[in-house]
């Protein structure tokens, strides 16, 4: 039996000869045509990166600069808990036990899932650098004094430093999408959103609108629903294009009603 690697490429000896014969006959050249494939490829490319979707965080442009203070050898032989960084001429400071907590290597942190390897309570509350030094591309390398026969090394990007340099940029960081507001009638005035059924369902800028609306206010109109010789799932298909709609034992809608004497469960709950 053939391997498939060697009919690929016999098939690929076969295909060639025929194009280019095929490009004679043509007012195009073969070689004309696959420049023009790649350069059409690479204005596709440029064209992406040079007007990246919203929702798509930049990526950072340049390394931040890091440098250690002068005095940083009398500060280890003090055994002081706080490391000072200079990072782009800011100086930041880092609790010594928070530093080691979040080294990145692949004894500490799983190279593959990214779950930690180790109890934060297993590092002693004296852990602190043995020696510090700045490596190239402004990696910081920390050697602990724990374990004492054979000291950690942690090595932190400078990016992964100025991440954790203040309470500001950690939230940021993990909250990345503008804080929620609180609102009244006249400021909704100006802000609510009214944003058509159908675009909702087959365009997705208007969704992440939609989306973005509802995670700062939390409310939204949905206008030119249908109303009329319909199926009824108007709701579930506006639902379905945030997220999936669980099945209950009422279904995947339905409708509320007050009524006398309610046998239902939640009649009986305080106010939720």
């Amino acid at each position: 039996m053939t391997p498939p690697s060697r009919s690929l490429h016999r098939l690929s000896r076969s295909i060639t000869p025929l194009l280019r014969h095929q490009s004679r006959h043509s007012t195009v050249p073969f070689n004309v045509v696959q420049r023009r494939c790649t350069s059409f490829s690479r204005i596709l490319a440029s064209s992406a990166l040079a007007n990246p979707p919203e929702h798509i965080r930049p990526l950072p442009t340049t390394i931040p600069r890091i440098q250690l203070p002068r005095e940083i050898n009398s500060s280890i032989a003090e055994k002081s808990t706080t490391l000072q960084v200079e990072i782009d001429g800011e100086w930041c400071s880092y609790d010594t036990l928070l530093l080691r907590d979040m080294c990145p290597c692949p004894k500490c942190v799983d190279p593959s899932t990214r779950q930690k390897l180790f109890n934060t309570t297993d590092l002693p509350t004296a852990t602190v650098p043995r020696a510090v030094q700045v490596k190239a591309k402004g990696v910081l390398e920390v050697v602990w004094n724990y374990p004492e026969e054979q000291p950690h090394v942690s090595h932190y990007p400078p990016d992964l430093l100025l991440r954790y340099s203040s309470m500001k940029r950690k939230r940021e960081f993990r909250f990345p999408a503008p804080r929620q507001v609180y609102w009244d009638g006249e400021m909704m005035r100006d802000n609510m959103l009214r944003v058509d059924y159908e675009a909702v369902l087959k365009d997705d800028e208007t969704l992440h609108q939609l989306l973005m609306q509802l995670h700062l206010y939390g409310l939204a109109y949905f206008v030119n629903v249908p109303s009329a010789n319909t199926d009824g799932k108007e709701l579930i298909n506006l639902a379905h294009r945030i997220g999936e709609v669980k099945q209950t034992f009422y279904g995947k809608v339905w409708d509320v009603k007050s009524v006398p004497q309610s046998k239902n469960i939640a009649s009986h709950l305080p106010s939720h």
